[in-house]
């Protein structure tokens, strides 16, 4: 008896340090996630900046006849 108590402390202890690891391993994943996050963001903003600071083309215009549609 003394053995299979012994055995369960032992399994005890090692399930609760898998936990722990697990539980760190998605900390560290949500972080690492946030971060690959807001580099995209960032790479976004600088790509619509230089998007704005284009200066505008010349492009034709598309118009519509909204009378034909009554």
């Amino acid at each position: 008896m003394h053995n299979i108590d012994h055995l369960k402390r032992l399994i005890g202890t090692e399930l609760e340090a898998l936990v722990d690891e697990v539980n760190s391993l998605k900390q560290r994943v949500c972080e690492l996630e946030h971060q690959r996050f807001h580099a995209i963001i960032s790479e976004n903003k600088d790509f619509v900046g230089k998007w704005l600071d284009q200066k505008p083309k010349q492009s034709s215009t598309v118009s519509c006849n909204t009378s034909a549609m009554i």
